[in-house]
């Protein structure tokens, strides 16, 4: 077992509720997918060695959708995000209770994919939780008015819409936590279930599809 540092959170998020996410279940996107991204701390001495290898980078993928409950976590990084309206400046964030970005789960999807940005490096372990978490809906607003511009440039870019395109999985394998169900009603039909479960699993993993350089994964 290996130690990740932990070193990035990327936000993506898109101009509506159903559309912002790098993964999709189902064909159906969500409004929002934060990333926490880390690297193996235990082989390499930094982000820059362990994004050339195979299993130097993990990144915990968690869905976003629009909820009732102001998001602790959530709202503080609007707040900073709103700070930094020029491309290359900072905002420091000084206490982040990030337990409030993850969901109440430990049932997870894992696969070997790639990052999601240019140069979409295939040394990507991710995990992805079966449950979103929730935000209220006028953070998710006040998040899709913010604009970006280059310092000393006119030209205004809208933030929202910053998520890449889902793509086929191309046989890569998907694994996962979460046990599929098996009843049997009588002893001698229990070979036939087996296999009717089995064609079950397997009619789920072929849903699974790849996100633009990452991959597409179904509930369960």
């Amino acid at each position: 077992m290996y130690t990740y540092r932990l070193t990035q959170l990327v936000l993506h998020f898109g101009k509506s509720d159903t559309n912002g996410s790098e993964h999709s279940v189902d064909g159906n996107s969500f409004a929002a997918e934060i990333q926490f991204i880390a690297y193996n701390s235990d082989l390499y001495k930094s982000m820059a060695d362990a994004i050339q290898v195979p299993y130097g980078i993990a990144i915990i993928a968690v869905f976003v959708e629009v909820g009732e409950e102001d998001n602790e976590a959530f709202r503080i990084l609007v707040e900073h995000a709103k700070q930094v309206p020029w491309q290359g400046q900072k905002s420091t964030v000084q206490k982040l209770p990030v337990w409030s970005l993850l969901p109440d789960t430990n049932y997870y999807l894992t696969y070997e994919g790639s990052l999601t940005q240019p140069a979409c490096h295939e040394t990507v372990t991710w995990v992805l939780f079966n449950k979103p978490v929730y935000v209220d809906k006028q953070q998710l607003n006040t998040l899709r008015q913010l604009r970006k511009r280059l310092y000393g440039e006119e030209t205004v870019t809208q933030l929202a819409g910053n998520h890449r395109p889902t793509m086929p999985l191309n046989n890569r394998a998907v694994r996962t936590n979460i046990n599929y169900p098996t009843t049997y009603k009588e002893s001698e039909c229990v070979q036939k279930e087996d296999k009717a479960a089995a064609r079950h699993a397997v009619q789920k993993k072929e849903r699974v599809k790849k996100n633009g350089r990452s991959e597409r994964w179904d509930y369960v």
